[in-house]
């Protein structure tokens, strides 16, 4: 299972990088620190004191991070579920077909 990914996601030309935390459901915008660095950040989108020709860029972007969102929300999803079966799993192998067993055998 899967704890942290950083991924980037493409829309219509538009590239958003996103930090999936599977372990706190969480997910982040993010950019890398500097050129020289692995380390990410969160990503603080700044939409303001632009004119008219910038208006379709920034309904773009918006467009894009809606995507991501969506996107990510699947992923969440998923390994949502797939801790769920995961731990179905254990409990059944760890508890109950112990308890199944033990019978079987007091019964004899």
């Amino acid at each position: 299972m899967k704890h942290l990914e950083v991924k980037t996601i493409e829309h219509k030309g538009i590239k958003v990088t996103v930090m999936i935390d599977y372990d706190k459901g969480e997910v982040s915008f993010v950019e890398k620190q500097s050129y020289n660095s692995s380390g990410f950040q969160k990503k603080q989108w700044i939409f303001a004191n632009r004119g008219l020709e910038y208006m379709k860029g920034w309904l773009d972007i918006i467009e894009a991070m809606q995507f991501a969102v969506k996107e990510c929300q699947k992923a969440l999803e998923a390994n949502l579920a797939e801790k769920s079966a995961f731990r179905n799993e254990k409990i059944i192998k760890d508890f109950i077909e112990p308890t199944v067993r033990n019978k079987k055998f007091n019964k004899r």
